[in-house]
């Protein structure tokens, strides 16, 4: 069976941006949701969530860890895809050179930073569409 990058003629460095923009992507989109949404200067607050499992002395629920891990998973997953598109934008037009790869490399970190703030106007446009219109 043919090798992949045989079949679609597909470079060292074409295999390089398939391999790394989505990592770098995936990354940033990570570094950006948990900036955002930590706030390093004060504790955790006591999670409420309207659950019969709230454990005794505990900050975080079963339910909110669970939740919690579908926000980051998600953030993960949406950077990864930036990061494949952006990988895919440029396959077979980057020059043999470092500094082109580099550009592509922070265009990707770029994009995959914006990501959670992208979704989430998204996601306050969508809502404002299912209200409907103010009267």
């Amino acid at each position: 069976m043919p090798d992949i990058a045989q079949v679609f003629c597909l470079g060292a460095q074409d295999i390089a941006l398939l391999e790394t923009c989505p990592v770098i992507a995936g990354l940033a989109s990570l570094v950006r949701a948990w900036v955002t949404e930590i706030n390093l200067r004060q504790p955790p607050p006591i999670e409420q969530i309207h659950s019969d499992e709230i454990e005794p002395n505990s900050k975080q629920t079963k339910e909110s860890v669970r939740k919690r891990g579908y926000w980051v998973g998600g953030m993960l997953l949406a950077g990864v895809a930036v990061g494949f598109g952006v990988a895919f934008m440029f396959l077979g037009a980057v020059q043999p050179q470092s500094s082109a790869i580099g550009r592509v490399w922070l265009l990707a970190l770029l994009l995959g930073f914006s990501t959670p703030t992208v979704l989430e106007k998204v996601e306050l446009r969508l809502l404002r569409s299912f209200d409907g219109p103010k009267k």
